[in-house]
């Protein structure tokens, strides 16, 4: 049992900062949280400093953040800086996916950059239609939806063929637009049609 619980409290000390800071302040006291007896929970603290976890932490989020990227490239490449800097409080906000798969990672990203989109009046606003683009391709690969239908606003589908292409790319034009995407089982290739 308190190998179990160690390992929890390991885990949440490199992926929760706030109780990485309560834990180092009161050992016995967040230990005994998690199911620890006071002396295992002091023996942690001494033989594990902040700084390593800290450390590690950093090189965790710089991981995501990369994994999450080679998902997303087109939104990343578009949106630069900003990109890095949304993900870092998504990071904070949000522990490593369950069997830590980048591309749930990835879906998960989306939801929280529309809502921090929206609370913040982010720009671009085709940002937000980008990054749905891309998801709605990497939600059709990994489950086990067969077909799926999206509208834009503008025009995403040309705007991600142009940014894949590295070619000089301008706002897209505010034309709706169409994407559908399929595939006939879980194991076939997928098919994207847009207008």
């Amino acid at each position: 049992m308190e190998l179990a619980a160690t390992q929890k409290l390991l885990a949440r000390l490199c992926t929760d900062s706030i109780l990485r800071n309560r834990f180092y302040a009161d050992p016995a006291g967040i230990g005994r949280n998690f199911g620890l007896k006071p002396a295992e929970s002091q023996r942690i603290a001494e033989n594990l400093p902040q700084h390593q976890v800290h450390s590690f932490t950093k090189d965790l989020r710089r991981k995501r953040l990369a994994d999450v990227t080679a998902q997303l490239p087109l939104s990343s490449t578009a949106l630069g800086r900003q990109f890095a800097e949304v993900f870092k409080e998504y990071v904070i906000q949000n522990p490593p996916p369950e069997g830590a798969a980048s591309w749930r990672d990835a879906l998960n990203f989306e939801e929280f950059f529309h809502q921090y989109a929206a609370k913040h009046k982010l720009k671009p606003r085709w940002a937000r239609q980008l990054l749905h683009f891309e998801c709605r391709g990497i939600e059709t690969e990994h489950t086990k939806v067969k077909f799926r239908i999206a509208f834009y606003l503008q025009r995403i589908p040309r705007f991600a063929k142009q940014l894949s292409a590295e070619k000089e790319v301008r706002a897209p034009a505010p034309v709706p637009s169409i994407s559908i995407w399929w595939r006939s089982g879980r194991r076939k290739p997928i098919h994207r049609f847009s207008l």
